[in-house]
């Protein structure tokens, strides 16, 4: 679908940024040279003492819908705040009746970090009816999303309730950027180990030159480590020299305190070894990710691992007592509908693992809502997310944590299960922004929070193992002043 938008400049990139994020697959044309069959007009008008946001949908220059919400602005200062959010919100109305269908339950909200709203407004002094009523007037979230935020959010209070926190406290991430190939569906920083092992030996150099120089900062600042993640990429695409090394220059400068995890996501790249290893330097939660438990849809997607040596490598890691094993799966692969998902589910939940991940594919072709077919597929996928979170809600999984990607499948989200106690500390984190972390390797992103100001210093790893190589030595200076600063 290519449409232009016509509006106020003050509302152009928040209102086209809305409609990219919700409706796959558009494409706005902002050049004035170039043809779109659709039009989109927006305005604000006065009338009487209200004012009235309007939407006119045009189709090759023939006005097809028009919609118009009457609005009061009660604070002069936040006029365009007000104004911006009313035209969002006719927009979303407008489209949600041409399509007549629900485009997105998350109504014109479309940040990474959802809870983070409802968090803002609990600060303000509102209850939790009173937030679930804001967020159904004034963002047009469906009831099922806002219950899933609010469930969510108190999940969070009550495991943060019961750890220990201090301003002193420091999170560590460890970016592994390599795999062994590369997923079809993958969108995260992996660079696939056939095509880079040259630069592997140099990578590892200067991530163990980052672990000892800041390690030992911190060493001296005297701040309290309370979670250890290491992830990628695949981490266990390392030799299982490499990471007793890697492992070992870690404890050298950090112990935490509460949890450590390693991503050991890719079946084909766990061995009985590597899982020993980890158990030796106390890693007490790791990932292992089948993405599915259909056969054919893992050779579809590029998955080099079969359902029986899954079954193995998860009996492995039961057998060796790790605390905690989160388990990954996606919804939306091709190929798959509700029947598909039910075996998955069902399969993953007789294995008694204590963390099930949830993610919505995101979608990267572009698709029409007008086609049926295309229509049909959304609607299934949603059964099909709707069945895996009423079974694991009924085995007594909570989500703890969740967040959103842009152009995922069905407009859906990622939600974090676990069992009650086995909760992770750094996805909390890491979602919240309510500490600091302190990130190495490749694609590291050190977000470290100022006490007095509450804001985040971000501080980027590159993700190109090349350039991380290349830059590392810059990257510890900034750190090193910033974290100075910081403790």
């Amino acid at each position: 679908m290519k449409l232009k938008i016509e509006c106020s400049e003050s509302y152009y990139a928040a209102l086209a940024n809305m409609l990219r994020a919700v409706i796959a697959g558009l494409d706005i044309i902002n050049d004035s040279k170039s043809e779109a069959e659709y039009l989109l007009e927006l305005d604000v008008l006065p009338s009487d003492s209200r004012n009235m946001a309007v939407a006119k949908l045009y189709r090759k220059q023939k006005l097809i819908l028009r919609l118009e919400e009457l609005f009061i602005v009660d604070n002069e200062q936040q006029r365009t705040k007000i104004e911006k959010k009313q035209l969002k919100i006719v927009a979303m109305k407008l489209f949600n009746q041409y399509f007549a269908y629900e485009i997105s339950p998350w109504g014109i909200l479309t940040g990474v970090r959802p809870t983070k709203l409802v968090n803002q407004l609990l600060k303000q002094g509102l209850n939790y009816n009173q937030v679930e009523k804001r967020l159904e007037s004034e963002y047009m979230i469906s009831k099922n999303k806002r219950k899933l935020l609010i469930d969510v959010v108190k999940k969070e209070k009550e495991v943060l309730a019961n750890k220990k926190s201090s301003n002193r406290q420091l999170g560590i991430y460890i970016g592994i950027p390599f795999c062994p190939s590369k997923c079809d569906y993958c969108s995260f920083a992996s660079y696939p180990l056939n095509k880079y092992k040259d630069y592997l030996k140099d990578f590892l150099a200067a991530l163990h030159l980052e672990i000892e120089q800041l390690g030992s900062l911190i060493q001296q600042l005297d701040v309290e480590i309370n979670t250890i993640y290491i992830g990628g990429g695949t981490p266990s695409v390392l030799t299982k020299e490499q990471l007793t090394s890697l492992l070992a220059k870690l404890n050298q400068y950090f112990v935490s305190g509460q949890e450590f995890t390693v991503e050991a996501g890719r079946v084909d790249t766990i061995t009985k070894e590597k899982l020993e290893v980890l158990k030796q330097f106390n890693v007490n939660r790791i990932c292992i990710n089948p993405q599915t438990m259909n056969q054919a849809t893992l050779d579809k997607i590029n998955r080099n691992h079969s359902l029986t040596r899954f079954k193995e490598v998860f009996a492995l890691a039961r057998k060796l007592e790790f605390e905690t094993i989160n388990l990954d799966l996606i919804i939306g692969l091709p190929g798959e509908g509700v029947s598909e998902v039910k075996n998955t589910v069902n399969q993953v939940i007789d294995l008694a693992a204590e963390n099930i991940t949830l993610h919505a594919l995101a979608y990267k072709r572009a698709a029409n809502l007008k086609d049926k077919k295309e229509l049909a597929k959304f609607k299934e996928i949603k059964q099909a997310f709707a069945l895996a979170r009423k079974k694991l809600a009924n085995l007594d999984f909570n989500p703890y944590y969740m967040y959103r990607q842009k152009q995922t499948i069905a407009n859906l989200e990622n939600i974090g299960y676990a069992k009650k106690g086995y909760e992770s500390i750094y996805n909390i984190a890491m979602i919240e922004e309510n500490q600091s972390i302190i990130a190495f390797g490749g694609g590291g992103i050190s977000k470290l929070l100022a006490a007095k100001t509450k804001k985040f210093e971000r501080i980027v790893n590159p993700r190109n193992p090349v350039q991380y190589i290349k830059t590392v030595q810059a990257k510890i200076a900034e750190k090193k002043l910033e974290l100075t600063s910081l403790f």
